[in-house]
């Protein structure tokens, strides 16, 4: 829950879900060890776009691939830019601008290829 507090004092609106949800996962204790069990033990991947909103309405086992792939996007994107550059997109969502905008300037892609690069690698 701290993570999901630090993210709404720089943001309080526009951040994907899987962002939100993928930090979380690995600022939780052993959270990078759940996430990879998580993705070895299913050959099956969720549409990151699609990630974007709740995951209310996810069955069990889609939930928890839901949040094992957003920490495994997440631990891409700080591996990719580096954690600051992560800071400064959340800054720029909480500034107003466009998740893609704020992306593909933050992260030197777009959208579409970071989520390109993700699905290559599986």
């Amino acid at each position: 829950e701290f993570t999901h507090a630090l993210v709404r004092s720089i943001v309080s609106h526009g951040v994907p879900t899987w962002l939100n949800e993928g930090l979380a996962v690995l600022f939780e204790p052993h959270g990078r060890d759940w996430a990879d069990a998580q993705l070895r033990g299913s050959s099956r991947r969720l549409a990151l776009e699609g990630l974007a909103g709740s995951f209310e309405g996810l069955s069990g086992t889609e939930a928890r691939l839901a949040y094992a792939q957003s920490a495994a996007a997440v631990r891409a994107l700080i591996d990719q830019s580096g954690s600051a550059m992560l800071v400064a997109l959340l800054q720029d969502l909480g500034r107003g601008e466009s998740f893609e905008s704020a992306f593909g300037r933050r992260m030197l892609t777009s959208f579409f290829g970071f989520t390109a690069t993700l699905d290559a690698s599986h």
